[in-house]
């Protein structure tokens, strides 16, 4: 089990923030991140996807461009589906970022970037929960990160979606 490195969030935060588009990818319990991330991070102004399509997501890694970001989320970080994903992303050009459990994984010596957070489950556990909880308080990070580099745009997204669901409410 690894450690977040603290240079390694700036960097991705600085990656995010200057992306043109983002893309997020997880597959199983990962996916839930993958869907999460892209909630909070709609919401910069930058124009988001999320996967858990292993087909859906090679085809759009595949036109991915320089200036684009993929961000992957895979607790074990030895998926062949995941490296393969970021292998074609990066062959495309675009900038990709690992969150991962483990520093020595295949998915860590593919990606540009890799957040590692210490996690371990125990057999007691039927699902991954600390893995879980581990990834999605890294994409937390990410998110006020990159909010905080662009509050303008995010304050205002922010108001014409909460505007937006007004009228949705009792």
């Amino acid at each position: 089990l690894g450690t977040l490195d603290f240079q390694a969030v700036e960097a991705a935060i600085n990656e995010l923030s200057g992306a043109s588009r983002i893309m997020f990818f997880g597959l199983g319990n990962s996916a839930v991140v993958a869907k999460d991330a892209y909630h909070k991070f709609f919401r910069t102004g930058i124009p988001c996807q999320w996967f858990e399509d292993t087909h859906m997501a090679m085809m759009a890694a595949s036109i991915m461009q320089p200036g684009e970001a993929l961000v992957v989320i895979s607790h074990s970080g030895s998926t062949t589906d995941i490296v393969d994903v970021l292998e074609v992303a990066a062959k495309a050009g675009a900038n990709t970022i690992a969150i991962v459990s483990h520093h020595k994984s295949p998915v860590s010596s593919v990606a540009t970037h890799t957040l590692c957070v210490a996690s371990s489950e125990t057999e007691y556990k039927f699902e991954p929960m600390a893995s879980r909880i581990a990834q999605l308080s890294v994409i937390d990070v990410l998110s006020v990160g990159v909010t905080m580099q662009r509050s303008e745009e995010y304050i205002a997204n922010l108001d014409k979606s909460r505007k937006a669901l007004v009228r949705k409410r009792y």
